[in-house]
């Protein structure tokens, strides 16, 4: 019926029917448009698996003049864990800067690595201002090197525990006892609460 691929306007009616395509399906379907992109990463039509999600942002990504912008972050979300770290590397630090905080928590530790820089990268201009930069890269913590936390450890700045088993494992056993006294401060003792927590 579609000799050019399924259009765009024809893709973004699909809604949660959409979440049943199979890879080959996706790959006969145009995504050339925001609106396109918006309209399959809706949340409330379901969950995508990473392959499939990560088949239609390439799709996207592979028209002309289309990009990880801080709007198509917003759009795409969580599923930006989909993404090879090649792929993530082309996020620009103005993008991070102007998206709301994304959801990284299934990205992995390489992910999670690339989306530190560029957010560090990003707000760096805030580094005067230890608790606003520590709050701006906070949802990206989860790829912080050991000197990064270390170095947070000593601006009094009291991590929340959510925050701290976000961090990478690695660093996590590279923190002294000090440093995650001073890293955690105020809320160092609801670190008790995972204490039978490997």
């Amino acid at each position: 019926a579609f000799p050019t691929g399924v259009p765009d306007q024809a893709v973004q009616m699909l809604a949660s029917v959409s979440r049943t395509a199979t890879l080959e399906d996706i790959s006969k379907w145009n995504i050339s448009k925001l609106d396109t992109l918006a309209a399959l990463m809706e949340p409330e039509d379901g969950t995508w698996e990473k392959a499939k999600s990560k088949e239609i942002i390439t799709k996207y990504l592979n028209n002309p003049g289309n990009s990880l912008g801080s709007i198509e972050l917003n759009v795409i979300d969580s599923n930006l864990c989909s993404l090879d770290a090649s792929m993530l590397q082309t996020i620009t630090a103005d993008s991070i800067r102007n998206a709301k905080l994304l959801k990284v928590a299934s990205c992995s530790a390489e992910q999670k690595r690339v989306l530190f820089e560029i957010s560090n990268t990003s707000f760096s201009g805030y580094r005067d201002n230890p608790i606003n930069f520590y709050n701006l890269v906070k949802g990206h913590l989860g790829g912080a090197p050991l000197i990064d936390i270390i170095s947070f450890s000593s601006q009094n700045l009291s991590m929340d525990v959510e925050t701290f088993t976000k961090l990478n494992i690695n660093v996590i056993n590279g923190l002294s006892v000090t440093n995650v006294q001073d890293l955690m401060g105020e809320h160092l003792q609801d670190l008790k609460l995972f204490e039978n927590n490997t």
